[in-house]
């Protein structure tokens, strides 16, 4: 998979604060098939804002971003204890009190033991050295 410091991606602000939106790729590219390369991902970023996702480089709607590639979410703000049903996937907002940086991943599992399974940067010193301070949890619309 893709990772947002990927060289040759030139919208240069996905290489520091892309997270969320290679987060949403990511699940895009597990659950509907979107293809990805660097090349794809500057394409996919001008849809987001497009469709009205994006505001200053920050991802201001989940769902709008989802449904710019044909996928309807719903999406809920849960905390950590929260158990995943069924048919949901989450995106987890990790948080290091020591650089006080937020990163955006995607997860799985359950209370007490979720964990990082897809980490736009490789391998995050938020993740590793900061906690899982909530989750987005996405369910496709019926």
């Amino acid at each position: 998979m893709i990772l947002q410091n990927d060289k040759r991606i030139k919208t240069k602000w996905i290489h520091k604060e892309g997270c969320a939106t290679m987060a949403v790729l990511w699940y895009l590219n597990k659950k509907k098939g979107l293809q990805m390369s660097p090349e794809l991902v500057d394409q996919y970023f001008e849809r987001l804002k497009d469709f009205g996702a994006y505001t200053d480089k920050m991802l201001i709607d989940w769902r709008k971003a989802f449904r710019a590639f044909g996928s309807n979410v719903f999406v809920s703000y849960n905390p950590i204890d929260y158990r995943l049903a069924p048919g949901e996937f989450a995106i987890g907002e990790w948080y290091n009190p020591k650089t006080r940086f937020t990163h955006f991943t995607a997860v799985d599992g359950v209370p007490g033991n979720y964990i990082c399974t897809y980490d736009p940067l490789g391998e995050s010193v938020t993740v590793r050295d900061g906690y899982l301070k909530r989750l987005r949890v996405f369910r496709e619309a019926k």
